[in-house]
């Protein structure tokens, strides 16, 4: 499942990867959680600091029923946090990682948008469960 419209170089890997990708609409407010299935989802990516390609910032009402959801329908959220060190707030949002206390939050982020886009290096913060295929996939490259 992913945010309509999301980054198509994540569209492109799921749909390689044979995923069958669910869109779900975007608003002002971020990824409308009213609208999120409540079965048959194992994964769902989002760009919670700024929605991409529309730069909307998921409220942090939606991002506490985000968090909800994924815990009630047992899935894992990929949270994309590409550029959240990127901010005209005074009180930026925590990410979605920060307030995840049930472990379903794999948080993804990039060197790329602070140290200049010739760093191709990247990180990922995976729940304990999903350690040992995480490590096999790393070191399977």
């Amino acid at each position: 499942m992913t945010e309509s419209p999301c980054y198509s170089g994540a569209w492109h890997l799921f749909n390689y990867y044979g995923a069958a990708v669910t869109p779900v609409a975007v608003d002002r407010q971020g990824i409308c959680t009213d609208k999120l299935p409540e079965c048959n989802t194992q994964l769902c990516y989002v760009t919670p600091a700024h929605q991409y390609p529309l730069g909307y910032t998921l409220s942090l009402a939606r991002r506490e029923a985000l968090l909800s959801w994924a815990l009630r329908v047992g899935t894992y959220i990929i949270e994309d946090d590409y550029d959240a060190v990127f901010t005209y707030s005074d009180n930026p949002l925590p990410a979605l990682k920060a307030m995840d206390y049930h472990d379903r939050v794999i948080y993804t982020g990039t060197f790329s948008k602070t140290l200049g886009p010739g760093v191709r290096l990247g990180y990922l913060i995976c729940p304990s469960a999903l350690l040992p295929p995480c490590k096999y996939e790393s070191a399977e490259q």
